[in-house]
């Protein structure tokens, strides 16, 4: 759905900003991607969760060492989204993918943003919602490893009841983790500290998001994120389904 629009506009001369996932299967993301590089225009994957306050704040931590050498990242985002089964998203010849390509892909991205490039993927899925087709996944478990060795601990689901949404880092001097609508802060502590010290949590990460897309094309501050990072967070999602035996 995503590759005729996009390539029109940058075709046409225009910067564009393009909701995650940026296609339905890495050829497209990939096809994307060269039409960017050839028009000389910026195209920009909307990976909102990069401009959330309390990840960048814990990006700084994670780049200056403070929480030492990392070694798990756990992301957790699920909940029941009534009336799933109604919409675009979970019909699998236009979104690509369940859950893991509409939730898990801002989760691959934030592994990839936090703890650095993927080696190797696994996914493991299953289908509990009975309206929904066959293929489409609603509640799925993502294993990964960074280049570096860091372990990445990924679950979504559309139909599980609760449970908290939540980003955790474990280094060896510190931990840090981020909440998502469950009311517990976001916070971070490392063993030179006493007790554990709050995240930011003020500021909007999707104004956030499209204020930088702004001064990116006024040419004020370089992409932050770009059309491969699309692409690759795709590319993992792949890689991901097919040790789950869906593609």
């Amino acid at each position: 759905m995503h590759r005729p629009v996009v390539v029109d506009c940058l075709q046409g001369g225009a910067h564009v900003i393009c909701e995650k996932p940026l296609a339905d299967t890495p050829p497209n993301a990939f096809a994307i991607t060269e039409a960017a590089e050839a028009s000389g225009k910026l195209l920009m994957t909307a990976f909102c969760h990069r401009f959330h306050p309390p990840v960048a704040r814990l990006k700084q931590l994670i780049d200056e060492g403070a929480l030492g050498m990392i070694g798990m990242f756990r992301n957790r985002f699920a909940g029941p989204f009534k009336g799933i089964e109604d919409v675009w998203f979970s019909k699998l010849e236009v979104s690509g993918g369940g859950c893991l390509m509409d939730t898990s892909v801002h989760s691959v991205d934030l592994f990839r943003f936090l703890i650095g490039e993927v080696k190797r993927a696994q996914g493991a899925v299953t289908l509990l919602n009975e309206n929904l087709a066959p293929g489409v996944e609603d509640t799925a478990a993502m294993l990964l490893q960074s280049k570096s060795g860091a372990i990445g601990v990924l679950e979504a689901s559309w139909t599980l009841q609760g449970g908290v949404n939540v980003v955790e880092v474990y280094g060896t001097e510190g931990v840090a983790e981020i909440h998502y609508w469950d009311g517990f802060p976001s916070r971070y502590k490392t063993v030179a500290m006493e007790g554990w010290e709050p995240l930011p949590e003020e500021g909007d990460r999707f104004v956030g998001e499209l204020t930088h897309f702004a001064r990116a094309v006024r040419g004020e501050a370089p992409l932050a994120v770009t059309g491969h990072d699309g692409l690759r967070a795709v590319e993992v999602i792949y890689e991901a389904y097919a040790s789950a035996g869906l593609q």
